[in-house]
């Protein structure tokens, strides 16, 4: 009987050292999730550097879905002497939100909603009539965004977005000659519908993929 007794109580002995131990893994797991850092990717969209534009972009991620992002491009071709000009630089910046992760932290994966706004100028001129805009605030870009991220290993993910919204633009008309360039007038152009396309190269800089 002593004997049996001696394994009881060892045996319930050992069953609350487990529940406690599983307590206190999840009251951890919970802290360090609490605590976690932001994460941080940086980005470039390989659509821009088919257009001849270098660009570059950081995203920061909090624990719960919701990530902030800024994105710089710009080119800077021409050639003078035959008044050729292509040249542009602009920043866009979206609030986006991922709906699985506050289920699965690292990565950021899998569908992505947000909110995005563009500033931008540019000059395009090809040896005929040139169109400016060069001041910041004569043309800017708002709307909706849809994407998704797949990720290809530990460190590098792909993602594809688009963006629905409202583009304005007002820009000077000029003509080049010998060396001078004319203005001949201002217009506006505004424009409803797809303004962001995108599919980019992510590198994760503070975490992993798993």
């Amino acid at each position: 009987m002593m004997f049996k007794r001696y394994i009881l109580s060892v045996a319930l002995a050992l069953s609350l050292l487990q529940g406690n131990a599983q307590e206190v893994f999840v009251a951890n797991s919970m802290s360090e999730r609490e605590s976690a850092p932001l994460a941080l990717q940086l980005h470039t969209n390989g659509l821009y550097w088919l257009a001849a534009v270098p660009n570059v972009g950081i995203e920061v991620q909090t624990d719960w879905g919701v990530a902030l992002s800024l994105d710089y491009a710009g080119a800077w071709w021409n050639k003078r002497s035959s008044d050729r000009f292509y040249s542009c630089y602009g920043f866009q910046s979206e609030l986006r939100y991922y709906p699985d992760a506050i289920y699965n932290y690292a990565p950021y994966r899998g569908h992505h909603f947000g909110i995005y706004g563009q500033l931008l100028t540019y000059d395009f001129e090809f040896g005929g009539t040139g169109y400016q805009s060069a001041r910041f605030g004569r043309t800017w870009a708002t709307g909706l965004a849809y994407g998704y991220t797949k990720v290809l290993n530990r460190r590098l993910s792909l993602d594809f977005t688009i963006g629905i919204g409202y583009f304005r633009s007002n820009y000077d008309v000029y003509k080049p000659s010998q060396g001078v360039y004319y203005k001949t007038g201002t217009s506006t152009r505004t424009f409803f519908g797809p303004t962001r396309l995108e599919a980019s190269l992510i590198y994760n800089v503070n975490f992993f993929n798993e």
